[in-house]
């Protein structure tokens, strides 16, 4: 009985480093949980684990990844659009002062707006005294030479407010005079028509372009960073 007294002494002692061990563990883990190591093991863990499963599978793991291309590609089109139509800011001085006006038959359960006839929009411009400037345009396609040959370009016809509107200056030459507005023909061009077919020559104010085959002075060009994002013309008309 005397000999079995030691070999306890030692199991109990044992016992002892083994509950001292156990709490060391539990410490340690508790620890690695409070600094987030183990969601990194576990992270790793899986991604090995996912590693082999496409290895495996090739042809599984390459509809993965092109489901995963085509649907990033997707989400970074629909951002884009959004971005540029709803969340970036728009590139007019006072953004927050123009507004877009338009009919609507609401006596006859329309809800969207209509384009504004000129007629109306003069009788408008003439009665209302809330606007500090209000313009009117039209673009369309339209055949343009800028030498021997015609292209189809993008041509927007403005009333003679258009650029007060939108506190646009031009990088070259002038706007439109009221002369010009009334009845001679003379034209503004973008910024990349200008590099495009003038290559950005200063001197480009007074060369001629024809539209429909009548001929059109350049008087102007539009500055690089254009405010009429949602127009992108090559170019405005008068006359």
């Amino acid at each position: 009985m005397s000999g079995c007294r030691p070999k306890s002494s030692e199991s109990g002692s044992l016992s002892s480093r083994s509950g001292n061990s156990g709490s060391g563990i539990a410490i340690c883990t508790s620890c690695r949980d409070t600094l987030g190591v183990r969601f990194i093991d576990d992270l790793a863990r899986d991604l090995r684990y996912a590693w082999r499963s496409l290895r495996h599978a090739p042809g599984f793991s390459a509809l993965v990844v092109l489901i995963m291309a085509l649907g990033i590609g997707a989400n970074t089109a629909v951002f884009d659009v959004v971005n540029s139509v709803l969340l970036r800011p728009l590139a007019y001085r006072d953004a927050d002062r123009i507004v877009t006006l338009g009919t609507s038959e609401i006596a006859k359960g329309a809800s969207d707006f209509q384009q504004v006839s000129i007629p109306n929009f003069q009788d408008w411009h003439n009665q209302s005294s809330s606007f500090e400037a209000m313009a009117y345009y039209g673009s369309r396609e339209v055949p343009v030479m800028t030498g021997e040959t015609a292209e189809y370009a993008k041509g927007t016809e403005v009333s003679p407010e258009f650029f007060r509107a939108f506190a646009v200056e031009p990088r070259i030459g002038r706007f439109f005079t009221a002369e010009e507005m009334k009845s001679a023909g003379a034209a503004i061009v973008s910024y990349s028509f200008w590099q495009d077919h003038f290559a950005a020559d200063p001197s480009v104010v007074g060369r001629t372009i024809r539209v429909y085959g009548a001929p059109y002075p350049i008087v102007g060009v539009l500055p690089r960073v254009s405010a009429f994002r949602t127009i992108r013309p090559s170019g405005f008309l008068r006359g």
